[in-house]
């Protein structure tokens, strides 16, 4: 029982030391593109990361038939 609980209080003690030193993610900015429009989107939340004229009606860029 000593054990697990000085394994545990090292394991607390590790993360409490090691939680102050994360650095926030830093999000570049968008890529310039020689294209008309794109978008980029997160497939799991839906999140657009990254997007140029996505509103405007465009074109596909290609059609694949599967």
């Amino acid at each position: 029982m000593i054990r697990f609980v000085h394994s545990f209080l090292f394991v607390l003690i590790f993360q409490l030391a090691v939680l102050p030193l994360r650095a926030e993610v830093q999000v570049p900015a968008p890529p310039e593109l020689n294209a008309r429009g794109y978008i980029l989107v997160d497939h799991f939340s839906g999140q657009v990361l990254a997007s140029k004229n996505e509103n405007e009606r465009l074109d596909p860029a290609s059609i694949t038939k599967l």
